[in-house]
């Protein structure tokens, strides 16, 4: 069959903490939401990521980077992890790490 992919979305508090909500799409067409991640918890799993599969080159794209613009910055890096995760699961998608962080398992 085809392969489960990720669609991220920001929400911002009024504390100031920027949340990510994750729907994961598998294969079969069904629709999860994971309860809310936070940078950190990507930045996480792409650490552990990279060290498996060093040759795939994979960066997270950086919390402070994209200047001034609130909503750019938050836009880059939400497309950022998106297409990260989605690159991994098109190359990697049984991994367990990657596995437990969308609960696939």
């Amino acid at each position: 069959g085809g392969q489960a992919s990720v669609e991220i979305s920001v929400q911002e508090r009024f504390n100031c903490s920027t949340y990510y909500h994750i729907t994961v799409w598998t294969p079969d067409g069904k629709a999860t939401r994971l309860p809310n991640k936070v940078y950190r918890d990507f930045d996480c799993l792409f650490n552990i990521m990279r060290n498996k599969y060093p040759q795939a080159g994979l960066s997270i794209p950086p919390k402070k980077g994209g200047g001034k613009d609130k909503k750019a910055r938050h836009t880059n890096i939400k497309n950022g992890l998106q297409g990260l995760i989605n690159y991994l699961l098109q190359h990697v998608m049984m991994d367990p790490d990657l596995c437990k962080f969308l609960n696939l398992d």
